[in-house]
């Protein structure tokens, strides 16, 4: 990606996150927001950040998991390491732009776990595919249970086609290899300086679509996806409970899914604006008043990218002090 590019996707970005806020802003006063974010008792953001910690920690458990099948040396992961990778990662991802924390995840189990960058790459891609198909099943069920028009709410051919991408990908990674190929071979043909690499590529994908063949790992790898989310639900819950005014709590239930997927939306990094926003509208949409559906928005948006951004920051300062420490001769 050359500068221009780069450029016009950081104000793209920052474009849709800033029409967001004004359009939050719009709803809700962010002016009257702050007063009522004063009002949720302690106890409740306690334990909303004891959820987003048990979700992070199924994170982390879950990584470890994936990275073991990946790696020749399954004794150098550990999990104190791969949550400081993770840790640091997240903290990057939350306040660059580019995804530059996925490529620190990456570089770090190559150099760590002697994982290729190919297959660091493909663990991250089949992550976010087991996320994207609990997510989808959440949205499913919600949508059934607060019996909910979901075509109404999404392009019914984007839908069928991201449950069927994430279905394939999840438990037959094999189907999709026949068409990867393909582009590589494509590729390989129009570009033939990196035909080396591109026959590398073909053959780390073929070993890891080997490699998460396993029905165990995958079952294991889906119950753990499944209390991440869980854990988030949670989280979405307690905080809906303290703030008085909210009279559908029910709400949350399709608000947590919605939401997520607002975090493939280019935006500011973050988040900032678009997540606010989705659960904001999906509140309203129930009848909640658009001043505590704000709140309410706000208030687990802070504690969601407050918690894991201070745990990333905690194992960067202690990674640069080992760092500055003299070694030992």
């Amino acid at each position: 990606m050359n500068t221009l590019k780069k450029l016009l996707y950081i104000i793209f970005g920052l474009s849709i996150s800033a029409l967001s806020v004004w359009y939050l802003n719009q709803q809700a006063s962010l002016k009257q927001v702050l007063p009522e974010l004063w009002k949720i008792p302690i106890w409740s953001l306690l334990l909303a950040i004891l959820f987003v910690l048990m979700s992070f920690v199924a994170r982390v458990v879950r990584w470890r998991l994936i990275a073991t099948a990946f790696t020749t040396n399954p004794n150098s992961v550990t999990f104190s390491k791969t949550l400081s990778i993770l840790s640091i990662s997240y903290l990057y991802n939350n306040v660059l732009f580019f995804r530059v924390g996925d490529i620190y995840r990456a570089y770090q189990a190559n150099k760590i776990f002697s994982i290729s960058f190919t297959h660091a790459a493909g663990s991250m891609i089949y992550e976010r595919a087991l996320d994207l198909f609990v997510i989808l099943i959440y949205l499913f069920l919600a949508c059934m249970y607060l019996q909910v028009d979901i075509i109404g709410w999404f392009p019914q051919w984007l839908l069928l086609f991201a449950i069927a991408l994430a279905t394939t990908i999840v438990w037959v990674p094999g189907l999709l290899l026949p068409i990867a190929n393909g582009c590589l071979n494509l590729l390989s043909k129009t570009f033939p300086l990196l035909k080396n690499k591109l026959s590398h590529a073909q053959t780390s994908l073929k070993l890891f679509c080997t490699l998460v063949s396993s029905n165990k790992l995958k079952g294991i790898l889906f119950f753990h996806s499944l209390l991440i989310w869980f854990f988030e639900l949670l989280l979405f819950f307690t905080i809906a409970a303290s703030v008085q005014d909210i009279t559908h709590r029910s709400s949350m239930l399709l608000a947590m899914p919605v939401s997520s997927l607002t975090t493939l939306i280019p935006s500011a990094p973050g988040y900032i604006g678009t997540f606010d926003l989705a659960i904001t509208q999906t509140m309203s949409h129930f009848g909640n008043s658009s001043l505590a559906s704000a709140s309410v928005a706000i208030a687990i948006h802070f504690i969601l990218w407050t918690s894991v951004t201070l745990i990333g920051l905690i194992f960067l300062l202690k990674q640069n002090a080992i760092n500055f420490l003299p070694s030992k001769k």
